[in-house]
């Protein structure tokens, strides 16, 4: 995984319960908004994040699946998060 999705991942996985628009994560790691944009995408592709579509905008939250929570626990374990 790379540096933005990891970052993204971490983010997640240290709120739990948060939803977040791309803008709020953007602004939260600091990273620029292009860049995290295509990146939730791969983590909702991924099925380590859900996305939460209406026609305004698109909140994105920590999957609910233990499987990949767990993967995540060990991901970030490596990486010293």
């Amino acid at each position: 995984m790379s540096a933005v999705p990891a970052k993204i991942a971490g983010f997640f996985h240290e709120h739990p319960e948060s939803i977040e628009t791309a803008r709020g994560v953007a602004t939260w790691l600091g990273i620029p908004l292009g860049d995290v944009e295509p990146a939730l995408e791969a983590l909702v592709a991924a099925r380590v994040l859900m996305a939460h579509r209406s026609r305004a905008t698109t909140g994105y939250s920590l999957t609910s699946d233990s499987a990949a929570v767990k993967w995540i626990k060990r991901l970030l374990g490596r990486r010293g998060h």
